[in-house]
């Protein structure tokens, strides 16, 4: 973390969204179409945009992601451009439907503050 902070490619606050892998297992990944590298854009997606971030270094050895913050971009359709609806990835599913369908619709930033705010606090037990 400190040669990507002095590199000036990550901050501290986003210590725990980099992640690090072998540029292999990278490769591979793309190949299974499991990861899309959007090269130009310095950008990655998992299957479907699950989960979306920014490739911050890439070398013979390693490749050095950082997922965004608002992570999620669920889209089944390949037509959609880059970026359309990136979310935190929460869902709220209802009896009866589809996993498609939840993905579909994520939480607003303004109902997940209502969620968040109604939040009952850990007893600790």
């Amino acid at each position: 973390m400190a040669k990507l902070k002095e590199a000036k490619l990550a901050k501290d606050d986003e210590r725990s969204r980099i992640f690090v892998m072998h540029r292999e297992a990278y490769d591979r990944l793309a190949i299974d179409l499991v990861l899309k590298d959007y090269e130009k854009e310095k950008k990655f997606a998992f299957k479907h945009h699950l989960v979306c971030g920014a490739v911050v270094k890439k070398d013979k050895d390693y490749v050095t992601l950082r997922v965004d913050e608002k992570y999620c971009d669920f889209r089944l359709s390949t037509t959609r451009m880059w970026p359309i609806n990136p979310n935190r990835g929460i869902f709220q599913m209802a009896a009866g439907e589809r996993v498609l369908q939840a993905l579909d619709n994520p939480i607003t930033e303004s109902e997940l503050k209502q969620l968040t705010a109604q939040r009952v606090p850990n007893s600790g037990n």
